[in-house]
C-alpha cells in the first residue's frame, strides 16, 4: 500500500510540472507582447479569472504605480498558483484516501475469508459458523458506515477522472501547440487513466472479497452443513457490500468497462461537435 501512495504521488507531481511547463511554453509561443507574459499566463491558467469580469489591476497591478506592481503582481502569482496547487493536491488526496480505506476494509473481510477457506472441511458445530457469520455482519455495517461518510468523495473522484479522461483524450486528438503540449496530454491522459484504473479497481477489491465467499462456503462438506450455514450463503448473496457513490453506482469490477463505453460515447460525441 506505502508502494500505491508513493507512486500515485509521484506521478500526480509530474503531471503537475508538465502541466505548468506546456502552460509556460504555449503561452510563449502565442504571445505577441513580451511584456504581457504574466497576463496571458494567468488568463490561460485560471480563465475564470477573465470570465467573472475581474478588472486589469486585479491581474497585473497594471493601473498601480510601477514602484509597487513587481510588488502586487508576485502577490497575486502566489495567491493564483496557491489555488492551483491546493486544488491538485486535494484531487490527489481523495484518491489516495479512497485506495486507503478500500485496502483496510478488503482485508477485513480478507479475515473472514480465510477463516471460511481454514475451517470449511472441519466437522465443526454450528456456533462456529455463527460466530463466523456474525463477523460478517460487523464488516458489512462497517463499510456501510464507511460508505456513508465517503460515498460523496468517491463520486467526486469517479466524476472528476471521468471529465478529464474525456477532456484530455479529446485534446490528445486534436493536439495544439509544441511537442511539449503534445507530451503533457499524452502524460496526463495516462497518469488519469491509469488513477482512475487504479481507485476502481483496488476500491472494488471490497465487492469482490465479499462475494468470493460464496464459492467457499458451497465447498462446506454435507456432513457439516448446518442452518447457520445456509444463513450466512444466504446473507452474502442478498447482500450488495461494496462502496458507492452517493447510491448512484457501486464500484465494482463491471463499473470499469461500463466507464470505458461511457468515454467512447462522449468522446464521438465531443468529435461531432468540436470538428
Amino acid at each position: 500500500m506505502a508502494i500505491d501512495k508513493g507512486l500515485h504521488t509521484a506521478t500526480g507531481n509530474m503531471e503537475h510540472m508538465l502541466a505548468q511547463c506546456s502552460g509556460v511554453t504555449v503561452v510563449l509561443d502565442c504571445a505577441a507582447d513580451h511584456s504581457r507574459l504574466y497576463r496571458d499566463y494567468i488568463e490561460s491558467s485560471f480563465p475564470w479569472v477573465v470570465e467573472f469580469g475581474l478588472p486589469d489591476h486585479f491581474l497585473i497591478g497594471i493601473y498601480i504605480q510601477p514602484d509597487i506592481s513587481s510588488l502586487v503582481s508576485n502577490i497575486y502569482f502566489i495567491l493564483f498558483q496557491f489555488i492551483n496547487i491546493t486544488a491538485t493536491l486535494a484531487w490527489n488526496y481523495s484518491d489516495v484516501f479512497i485506495v486507503c480505506i478500500s485496502y483496510y476494509l478488503t482485508s477485513i473481510l480478507q479475515g473472514i475469508y480465510r477463516k471460511v477457506i481454514d475451517n470449511k472441511a472441519k466437522y465443526l458445530s454450528s456456533s462456529f459458523w455463527a460466530s463466523v457469520r456474525e463477523d460478517y455482519n460487523h464488516a458489512s455495517q462497517l463499510v456501510r458506515a464507511v460508505d456513508d461518510v465517503i460515498s460523496g468523495a468517491v463520486f467526486a473522484s469517479f466524476t472528476i477522472n471521468l471529465f478529464f479522461i474525456c477532456f484530455q483524450l479529446y485534446n490528445l486528438l486534436s493536439p495544439m501547440g509544441g511537442y511539449e503540449n503534445v507530451i503533457y496530454l499524452t502524460y496526463s491522459m495516462m497518469f488519469v487513466l491509469f488513477r482512475y484504473l487504479c481507485v476502481s479497481l483496488i476500491a472494488a477489491r471490497v465487492h469482490t472479497t465479499s462475494q468470493s465467499l460464496a464459492p467457499a462456503l458451497y465447498d462446506v462438506p454435507s456432513t457439516v452443513y448446518n442452518v447457520e450455514v445456509q444463513r450466512f450463503l444466504d446473507q452474502v448473496h442478498h447482500d450488495t457490500l461494496a462502496l458507492s457513490g452517493l447510491q448512484f453506482f457501486y464500484v465494482t469490477k463491471s463499473l470499469v468497462l461500463t466507464v470505458a463505453g461511457s468515454i467512447f460515447t462522449y468522446e464521438l460525441v465531443l468529435l461531432q461537435y468540436g470538428g
